[in-house]
C-alpha cells in the first residue's frame, strides 16, 4: 500500500508519495493551490485505504481537529492511556516564566497550589525542559535541594513518580509537553521505548495549535 507523508521545509508542506512498512500521516496544506483541505484529505485517504488507521493516525487526526489544545491534551491522554498531561509555552526564549501559556490536564486543585506556590521557579521538569533541545526521561534529572519540598508536595497532590518531557523550539519560542503516569518503573520505560517517537509527532502538532490559540 502506498501512503502520503508529511515532508516539513520551513512553515510549507509538500505531499510525497512513500512505500512504507508502517503507516505514515497524510498532510496536506491547505494554502496549496487545487489541494483539498487537509483534514478532509486524511478522512478521505483513511476511507479509501484497505487497513484500519493505526493509533497514531487516528490521534494525529482527532488532536488535528480538536478545538482547542485542552481538548487535544485530554485527546492525547486518553490514547496512550497517560495520567496527565501539560503543555507549558514561553513567550521568550530569554524567560521561561515570561507571559506563559500553559495548558494541562492535572487536577484543578494542584495547578492552583503550584501557581500560588510559585513552583514554576523551582519545578526542575521545567526548569531543565527549558535548557535542553533532546525529550528527556524525569529520571535524568539531577534534582537540586530547593526541589525537594515541592517535589514531597506534588506527589503529596497527585503527581505521579515517572514522567517524559519533549521540549519544542521555534524561532523565538520555546514549548515543553510533558507527560506524567504513575506506574511501575520497568513497565514506563517499556511504554516509552514503544512510544516516544509517535509522542513526539504529536507533541509537534499540539504546538502548532497552541501558536494558532494564542
Amino acid at each position: 500500500m502506498r501512503y502520503v507523508i508529511l515532508l516539513q521545509n520551513g512553515c510549507s508542506y509538500t505531499g510525497v508519495a512513500l512505500s512504507l512498512d508502517t503507516a505514515a500521516l497524510l498532510r496536506i496544506d491547505p494554502r496549496s493551490e487545487g489541494v483539498p483541505d487537509r483534514n478532509n484529505a486524511l478522512m478521505e485517504f483513511a476511507m479509501h485505504s484497505d487497513d484500519e488507521p493505526t493509533r497514531l493516525e487516528r490521534t494525529f487526526h482527532e488532536i488535528d481537529v480538536a478545538p482547542t489544545v485542552q481538548a487535544a491534551l485530554k485527546i492525547f491522554q486518553q490514547a496512550y492511556d497517560i495520567d496527565f498531561v501539560t503543555y507549558h509555552l514561553a513567550q521568550t526564549v530569554a524567560d521561561v516564566v515570561d507571559a506563559p501559556f500553559v495548558r494541562t490536564t492535572y487536577r484543578e486543585a494542584w495547578v492552583a497550589r503550584y501557581l500560588l506556590k510559585g513552583y514554576v521557579k523551582v519545578d526542575p521538569v521545567v526548569q531543565q525542559g527549558f535548557l535542553r533541545q533532546l525529550p528527556f526521561d524525569w529520571s535524568e534529572i539531577d534534582i537540586p535541594d530547593v526541589a525537594h519540598e515541592f517535589l514531597a508536595d506534588a506527589l503529596q497532590n497527585g503527581v505521579r513518580a515517572n514522567g517524559y518531557s519533549i521540549p519544542i523550539i521555534d524561532k523565538s519560542r520555546r514549548a515543553l509537553i510533558s507527560l506524567n503516569k504513575g506506574t511501575k518503573g520497568h513497565e514506563w520505560s517499556n511504554q516509552v521505548a514503544s512510544d516516544r517517537s509517535e509522542w513526539l509527532e504529536l507533541a509537534f502538532l499540539i504546538h502548532k495549535k497552541a501558536v494558532f490559540e494564542l
